[in-house]
């Protein structure tokens, strides 16, 4: 895997996950400025999906970017935002994580 790879997956991810972020936000102090950050990261995605998707099947790689997102989103939630994970959700994201890998064995 490239260096130029690498850097799209963490783009994608980050920047999928400051757009929830910053929209969660903007509903708290209705500043328009959360929404132009979070249009900036929309556009980041769309360049590193450019990079990521003819490298490989995309029921594998767009999974693996959201299911990234979702961790962090997790982390964010609970330490910014002070939203805490309860049993269920911490058991659908435990079983998104294993779909993943079980996806990723399909030759």
């Amino acid at each position: 895997m490239n260096i130029l790879l690498i850097f799209a997956y963490l783009v994608s991810t980050i920047a999928t996950t400051l757009s929830i972020v910053f929209v969660k936000q903007y509903t708290i102090s209705k500043n328009i400025f959360w929404i132009i950050y979070a249009i900036i990261c929309s556009i980041m995605v769309i360049w590193s999906f450019t990079i990521i998707l003819p490298t490989g099947k995309m029921y594998i790689i767009y999974p693996t970017i959201k299911i990234l997102t979702i961790l962090l989103i997790a982390i964010i939630g609970d330490i910014y935002f002070n939203e805490k994970l309860n049993t269920t959700s911490l058991i659908g994201i435990i079983l998104s994580i294993i779909s993943i890998y079980i996806l990723s064995l399909h030759p």
